[in-house]
């Protein structure tokens, strides 16, 4: 074939160049294109429209064409491939040779269009080839209606159910706890009130640690956005006194974040990375509670105890499902828990696999709890010797006035049980839900 004249090459660039309506027509590439079951070096795009095919000949040149009723494009230029990656760039000479030489479509001859460094990605061990992910990505292309006007977009979400262990290093310094109030009891048969003063000293009271366990945590992830919901128990671990109790509590936590994909590209989806760096912000509910008695109970047998506006009657009433029905118990003795509420926000940083490319997902993460409010009570509850089911009498702030609380010899208004500090654990993932699309 002649070589073309330098003026007509010139003129063909001009056009292309030059054309008022390129800014209308700037429009995205098919996101998606299909290996053809005839041919392998031609992937396709097809729908009730027209069809989009790409032939990737092994001389590394290109033909890009656009079938329509009445519409016929054509491109034609080189690709380079470096790893994965096929970047196409048009040719305006070839192109127009090819409109030249190529054969009528419905009576129709192509027009020609251009094509600036667009790129695509082998995928699915290379039955298909997909757009660079750029999520507001415009090809250079001048003249080119593509079959669809409709506009590809990624969008994906995953719903995950995960269960997370962890262990809360609290900043609680060791110490003695004494509390101390008044209380009346009042003899069943004679009627005598006595007024006594209850007195407990526990050395060295508070845990260092707590291990929480989120049992039932619920992640919905939408791109890069993800939001938690979960609930929990938390038991106390470390060193504390030994006659503080073993306590137990749960909690309720809730928060948003944002997803930074890092690492190298997947295997599987060249595009996808392998880890998410993933940075949220939450809030926490925790309750813990402990019975503090020790043996220093109340006496309740045969006698009303009236305590900081509270009565506890010399019986209770229990309800017993096995025997069906209501049974009055005699009380034996008065017993004591301490119980804390504490609301906690929690910025947090969690190193995961990619959640989009994987149903179980794994990862470690690190947090900082930073208590935002407290309340403490003294509950008090009502046990017989004979059964092993106990009567809730009732709850009172530890700010009560008549309940003196020192910690080290210092008096208190609060009890320092603190649920602050380095807070780090794992999480297992599993998604049930996750889709792709296209809008």
């Amino acid at each position: 074939m002649r070589a073309l004249p330098l003026f007509l090459i010139l003129a063909v660039n001009e056009c292309f160049s030059q054309n008022p309506n390129a800014e209308k027509n700037f429009v995205k590439m098919p996101e998606l294109l299909k290996k053809s079951k005839t041919d392998p070096t031609i992937y396709e795009y097809s729908n009730s429209f027209g069809t989009i095919s790409l032939q990737l000949k092994t001389d590394s040149s290109f033909l890009y064409s656009s079938l329509a009723e009445y519409d016929y494009k054509l491109s034609i230029g080189k690709y380079y491939i470096v790893k994965d990656k096929i970047t196409l760039k048009w040719d305006s000479t070839q192109t127009f040779i090819g409109i030249k030489n190529i054969k009528t479509y419905n009576a129709q001859k192509p027009t020609g269009f251009i094509i600036d460094n667009v790129s695509y990605y082998f995928e699915n061990n290379l039955n298909t080839i997909e757009k660079e992910p750029l999520e507001n990505y415009k090809a250079k292309i001048v003249g080119l209606i593509l079959p669809t006007d409709t506009t590809h977009k990624r969008s994906r979400t995953y719903a995950s159910y995960k269960f997370n262990l962890g262990v809360l290093n609290a900043s609680n310094s060791p110490g003695d706890l004494v509390i101390s109030f008044p209380y009346t009891t009042i003899v069943k048969n004679g009627g005598v009130a006595i007024s006594s003063n209850y007195y407990q000293k526990i050395p060295n009271v508070f845990p260092k640690n707590f291990t929480l366990c989120d049992v039932l945590h619920f992640t919905l992830g939408h791109n890069s956005l993800f939001y938690d919901i979960g609930f929990g128990g938390l038991i106390k671990t470390g060193s504390a006194s030994p006659n503080f109790n073993a306590g137990a509590g749960f909690m309720l936590n809730a928060g948003f974040g944002y997803s930074l994909p890092f690492g190298k590209n997947e295997r599987v989806n060249k595009k996808e990375k392998q880890f998410f760096l993933n940075s949220s912000l939450n809030f926490f509910y925790n309750s813990f509670s402990v019975d503090m008695d020790n043996g220093n109970t109340i006496d309740n047998e045969g006698k009303q105890i009236d305590v900081l506006g509270l009565t506890a009657a010399p019986t209770y009433t229990w309800n017993s499902r096995s025997s069906g029905g209501f049974h009055e118990i005699n009380a034996s003795k008065l017993g004591l828990s301490l119980s804390e509420q504490c609301l906690s926000l929690s910025p947090k940083i969690c190193i995961t696999n990619n959640p989009y490319t994987h149903k179980f997902h794994f990862g470690a993460y690190i947090s900082y709890f930073i208590p935002l409010a407290r309340f403490e009570s003294l509950g008090f509850y009502q046990t017989n010797d004979s059964i092993n089911h106990g009567h809730h009498v009732g709850s009172v702030p530890i700010k009560t006035n008549s309940i003196n609380v020192t910690y080290n010899n210092t008096t208190v208004s609060k009890i320092p049980l603190n649920f602050g500090g380095l807070y780090f654990g794992v999480t297992i993932g599993y998604n049930f839900y996750h889709s792709k699309k296209k809008r």
